[in-house]
Formats: structure tokens, sequence, C-alpha cells
């Protein structure tokens, strides 16, 4: 990777039983990449595998294994976030929501209660490609007021 960033986590393990995300963002943070990292487990709406609030957040790799929530959970403010490869499987309330500027490549949706993704009115100019979306109640979802 070329690009400079300010934090990256590498190989990590994340595992939840309660109702928080397993891996979390400040929405003061900047330019972090979470590197073939895991993600497992959460309960209820809160239970996001990746809740990403910072801007420009890199997700290479990433897997989100039975989310309580989302598997990745884009909050408005998280502007130019990358997911480049991974997978997210059996999440309860979805596979993805986007955010402006959300580019996802190589990604695998299946078997995700609710959207594999979804596209709300905070995505202008997001990108969703060559993903595979298998047997989620939706594929993509969307939401949009369509510019995207």
């Amino acid at each position: 990777m070329a690009e400079h960033f300010d934090v990256i986590v590498r190989n990590g393990v994340g595992e939840i039983s309660g109702g928080f995300a397993v891996w979390d963002t400040h929405p003061h943070g900047y330019r972090i990449v979470f590197d073939n990292c895991l993600a497992t487990g959460g309960l209820g709406a809160g239970g996001d595998a990746f809740q990403i609030r910072a801007k420009y957040v890199s997700l290479v790799n990433p897997v989100s294994y039975r989310a309580g929530g989302s598997g990745f959970q884009l909050d408005p403010a998280a502007t130019g976030t990358r997911i480049l490869g991974g997978e997210v499987a059996f999440a309860t309330a979805g596979g993805a929501s986007l955010a402006n500027d959300t580019e996802i490549n190589g990604t695998v949706f299946r078997d995700n209660t609710g959207a594999g993704a979804v596209i709300g009115v905070n995505a202008a100019g997001s990108r969703i490609l060559n993903c595979r979306f298998e047997r989620n109640t939706y594929g993509l979802h969307d939401q949009s007021a369509g510019e995207h």
C-alpha cells in the first residue's frame, strides 16, 4: 500500500457476545486500515461487526460472521470507505450500509437477513464492483434519491 495511513490493524480477530460493535472507529479517526480482520458475534442493532465512523477507512479482506447488527455499518460521516475483498455472512441487519463515496470491490455477501448491501440517501458517489450476492433476503437495496 503506497498510501499513507494513520493506523493499521492487521490479522485482528474480534468476538463479542453483547450489543456493541466488534470493530469500531471514532468519528474523529482518519485513514485507518483493517487488513485481514475477522469479526464474529454481537447482539441486536448495535452489534455490528465493523462500525465505521471515521473518514477514509480501508477494509482489506475483512470477514464478518454472524453479526447481530450489520456486517459493515457505515455512518454517514464515514466518507471514502473502501471494502476490498472479504465476506459478510449471516448478519441479522444486513451485509453493508454505504456512506458517501464508498467503494466495495470483490466482496461476497451471503445468507444475510435484510439486504446484502443498502445504498441509502447518504451514499452519493458509491461504487459496488465485482461482488457476489447469494441467498440474502434482498440482494442490493437502493433507498437513494437517484444520484448514485
